[in-house]
């Protein structure tokens, strides 16, 4: 019973989908079924946090990505940068933790 944000995932590209938590920047992830499963952790940062998705972000990934989606305000139009990593055999992925950009521009006269 920990408190966080939950999401399932292929976390080593074995096709089995296991459970992963994001909390606190920390994203923990098991590839393990059961009670003695062994958790790993990979850092993506201390975000907002208003999404946690994982999903297949990277075409050179065989293994599900992790990321965050928040929410940007110094931006004069409204976006959700993803940060997200694909590297979860390391504590701090050595590519670094990427960034996608997601916005969508309504039609109209305001924000």
């Amino acid at each position: 019973p920990v408190k966080g944000k939950f999401v399932m995932g292929d976390w080593n590209a074995d096709t089995q989908r296991t459970p992963g938590l994001f909390k606190n920047g920390f994203f923990w992830y098991t590839n393990d079924i059961g009670p003695a499963a062994t958790w790993s952790n990979v850092w993506i940062g201390p975000f907002g946090a208003h999404a946690v998705v994982a999903g297949r972000f990277s075409a050179g990934a065989a293994n599900d990505c992790i990321g965050v989606i928040d929410k940007e305000f110094d931006s004069p139009d409204d976006g959700f940068p993803l940060f997200y990593t694909c590297e979860l055999g390391a504590i701090n992925p050595p590519g670094g933790i990427l960034e996608h950009w997601l916005n969508v521009e309504l039609p109209g006269p305001g924000k």
